[in-house]
């Protein structure tokens, strides 16, 4: 595999970064992300670049969340209860990408709460709550 430095990374003709997974069950496929989201999932971490046009993800959605559940104790990152859900910091309605940097494990509640607000926008209502 041939080792590309990050900016040497770009869009093919389409616009788009092809990005090469595999299922755990080891059936491959391709998917694609714009320029700027794969280079995001490149510097948080989530994939690493094969050439000019294609990064390869190193986890499925599935491997993601309980990677995600596990390194956070199974403990709700808001409230600190049994997290039994993930949660992006950053919603992905605002831009924010399924990288390990922005999950977080969060429990129902507190993950329906926050639901499209940014994390410091929602920690600040938490810390108004009175117990």
């Amino acid at each position: 595999m041939v080792k590309v430095k990050l900016k040497h990374l770009k869009p093919n003709e389409d616009g788009v970064v092809v990005v090469k997974s595999s299922t755990k069950n080891k059936h491959r496929f391709i998917s694609f992300l714009s320029y700027e989201k794969a280079l995001i999932h490149v510097r948080e971490g989530s994939c690493r670049v094969i050439d000019d046009h294609t990064v390869e993800k190193f986890r499925s959605n599935k491997q993601m969340k309980k990677y995600i559940k596990k390194r956070d104790n199974y403990t709700c990152h808001y409230c600190g209860g049994y997290g039994d859900t993930i949660d992006h910091k950053t919603p992905k309605s605002k831009g924010g990408c399924s990288t390990p940097f922005n999950l977080v494990c969060s429990c129902a509640k507190c993950n329906e709460d926050k639901g499209d607000m940014d994390y410091e926008e929602f920690m600040k209502t938490k810390c108004l709550v009175v117990v």
